[in-house]
């Protein structure tokens, strides 16, 4: 399991813990949202270094393509970014 997969499995448990949850007083509602925030907060740091990953994989495979002779149509095709882009860096 990979460090992503754990993060996440562990946000889905307090996720379903959360989701239990009922508030019997206004303190208790304060905390709830705090903790909603809390989850919000982390999934959203997740999500984005997942998407970082990703977007540094490609670059360094379509600088490793470069390198070997590879067309930019290709690794346009392969990566999912546009020629232009490729073109740009």
């Amino acid at each position: 399991m990979t460090p992503f997969e754990k993060v996440k499995k562990n946000l889905l448990a307090i996720e379903a813990e959360i989701a239990k949850f009922e508030p019997q007083n206004p303190e208790e509602y304060q905390q709830y949202q705090l903790s909603l925030k809390y989850y919000r907060d982390i999934k959203n740091v997740t999500d984005t270094a997942k998407e970082e990953g990703r977007m540094e994989e490609k670059e360094s495979l379509i600088r490793a393509g470069l390198k070997e002779g590879l067309s930019i149509s290709l690794l346009s095709k392969i990566t999912g970014i546009s020629q232009e882009d490729i073109e740009k860096n």
